[in-house]
């Protein structure tokens, strides 16, 4: 310390307190220049050394020594760490080094991977275009043709549109590949082996609707299943896919032919309530002649069909006229068509509009069936029809059907139980065998007529399917000639009921033909209340009853009523007329304006409401 305060100017101690020395001696400099500045005060500021003797040289020098001996010692103690230092430097160094290279590398991979994308995006689609699978072939060749197999029709047309394409000029370029060359082998053997196997399918399916295990919606479901296969073979080859078509057609022909004769002969087993001669108007007139007699109106009968009852064949006409009520619920009620097992052993009789409805169910739901089928499956859901030699498909494939229901319908309402033989060996010989005096039902075939237009509308409004067309005008007529008929002998009995009934009409009371006559034209109403009946045949049928009624109603009161009788004649044509508007209200009930039929029932109805109150009193 002392040799430092020595090197170090002192100041006397009895000195007063003033600035630093350098603080005063700066003031006249500080707008001087810098360099000048700084020279000046290093020229005041430092003392000048003060001499040292030998002794504290000495001791500077032992000083010195020390601290250089703890400096040696620390140098010694950081020779490890200097070469840790070094060393890490160097790694360091190489460390960057191997960070420049890598910096280098991934920029040139990630330049490469860019150019390698950008090259794989081009061939990507050149190659899943020109490439076949392997996987797809072996399919084809080998796999059980069902919905799974269809993956390969798609794969193989997706390359035929690919051909399709470069030989039209969109991907023309594609022509330079030796690949395209090789698809293009590849597709034609593999469409030709496509089509081998969906041959062989199609064969094994027609096939297999021949035999009993089977039925068609089977066979239909599963050809449904594999539809694009044979879109694919319509497209491929398609004079074989118009073989099949008429192979198909041909065997449902059969098919059907073959189920519905069945069907029809199970039917034809059903015991059938037959209405004769002694059900039409007048035919009882000598068991009951008067309204308040054996035959009343008011009499009770069976109910038809009751599981309480014998079931009979010929129906008696009280039963007859009093059944309206239950049969007209066929038309409104949903039914479905009874299986043949319960058609061939029940041993209830039924109306024969109950037994038409059984076969134009069955027959309705086949052909609506089959009519999507064939849209859906052969026509790939078109409605235009190719004709096959001149005809339609249905043509071909239901004529025999509709030839047998024809007959059915001729058999139904002509035949009599009696001449019934239910072991003919053909459905011809059975319904031509048949045909005798005939049914007199005018309500079964007026229901079977409501029945058909009624089957026809759903066919051809709700399903727009024309293939029941023909089929249904035709039976249309069928039944209208019948119904005419059935009127005729009406008219016909009634002509000869009233010359038996002068005695009862003397007695002024309602006659049981005034009776029958208005439950026979309220029965005719009652079925069409929601058709107009001045469009069909119906409405001249009627006419025709109630002038033949009416005018032998005048010559019956005529005849039984003198001149000098003329109130009684009158209370007594009032009476019946009475009874008949009656009756024909209870009959039809409410009608609704909206159905359009209301104006020519209530016509017919208002007729006898005016010929009751010209003989009122």
């Amino acid at each position: 310390m002392l040799a430092l305060k020595k090197l170090l100017p002192v100041e006397p101690e009895d000195a007063e307190p003033s600035q630093p020395p350098s603080l005063a001696r700066l003031e006249p400099y500080l707008e001087s220049p810098r360099p000048q500045l700084l020279a000046q005060i290093r020229h005041r500021v430092t003392p000048a050394p003060t001499p040292l003797d030998l002794e504290q040289l000495w001791t500077l020098k032992r000083q010195f020594d020390a601290f250089d001996d703890d400096i040696g010692t620390h140098i010694e103690a950081l020779k490890p760490v200097e070469t840790m230092l070094t060393e890490f430097d160097a790694k360091l160094s190489e460390l960057s080094q191997s960070l420049l290279s890598l910096q280098t590398q991934s920029q040139t991979l990630t330049s490469e991977s860019g150019n390698a994308h950008s090259i794989t995006n081009k061939l990507n689609p050149v190659i899943l275009d020109l490439l076949f699978p392997p996987d797809t072939l072996r399919s084809i060749a080998s796999a059980p043709v069902n919905p799974q197999w269809m993956d390969n029709i798609k794969v193989l047309q997706e390359k035929q549109d690919i051909i399709d394409s470069v030989e039209k000029g969109p991907n023309a370029h594609y022509k330079e590949y030796k690949a395209y060359d090789e698809l293009r082998k590849t597709v034609e053997v593999a469409t030709a082996k496509a089509v081998e196997r969906i041959r062989d399918f199609m064969i094994a399916q027609i096939k297999s609707l021949r035999s009993p295990k089977l039925s068609s919606q089977q066979v239909q479901q599963s050809l449904l299943q594999c539809k694009e296969a044979f879109h694919f073979l319509k497209r491929s080859h398609p004079e074989l896919a118009r073989q099949f078509l008429v192979a198909y057609i041909w065997t449902m022909r059969w098919y059907y032919h073959t189920r519905f004769a069945k069907y029809l002969y199970c039917l034809q087993k059903l015991q059938v309530k037959h209405a004769d001669y002694s059900i039409l108007v007048g035919a009882d007139v000598s068991a009951s002649s008067s309204f308040f007699g054996k035959g009343s109106w008011f009499s009770s009968a069976p109910a038809p069909g009751s599981p309480t009852t014998e079931p009979t064949t010929t129906v008696l006409p009280q039963e007859y006229y009093s059944s309206m009520e239950k049969r007209h619920n066929i038309l409104t009620e949903e039914a479905t068509a009874i299986p043949s097992q319960i058609a061939e052993t029940t041993p209830f009789s039924y109306w024969l509009e109950f037994i038409y409805q059984q076969w134009s169910l069955a027959l309705v739901s086949n052909v609506v069936v089959e009519y999507l089928f064939i849209v859906d499956f052969f026509n790939d859901g078109e409605e235009k029809f190719p004709t096959l030699d001149n005809q339609q498909w249905w043509d071909i494939m239901y004529g025999p059907v509709f030839g047998i229901g024809k007959e059915f319908v001729t058999w139904l309402v002509t035949h009599t139980p009696s001449l019934l033989s239910k072991n003919a060996n053909s459905t011809a010989g059975r319904l031509g065998a048949s045909i005798g005096t005939g049914s007199c039902d005018a309500f079964g075939v007026l229901l079977v007529i409501r029945l058909v237009q009624r089957a026809s509308a759903l066919a051809h409004d709700t399903y727009h399917i024309p293939v029941l067309d023909d089929y249904h005008q035709g039976i249309t007529l069928q039944l209208w000639s019948q119904f005419t008929k059935i009127v005729d002998q009406n008219c016909e009995s009634m002509k000869r009921a009233f010359t038996q009934l002068t005695s009862a009409a003397s007695r002024g009371a309602p006659l049981s033909v005034t009776q029958q006559v208005a439950q026979l034209i309220g029965g005719m109403l009652r079925i069409s209340t929601n058709h107009d009946i001045k469009a069909e045949p119906l409405h001249s049928s009627i006419q025709r009853l109630s002038n033949e009624y009416e005018s032998q109603l005048t010559k019956l009161a005529t005849s039984a009523f003198s001149s000098k009788r003329s109130t009684e004649r009158e209370v007594f044509l009032y009476n019946n007329y009475f009874l008949v508007a009656s009756i024909l209200r209870s009959e039809i009930g409410d009608l609704d304006p909206a159905t359009g039929a209301a104006a020519s029932i209530e016509a017919v109805v208002a007729h006898f409401d005016q010929l009751t109150a010209a003989y009122k009193q």
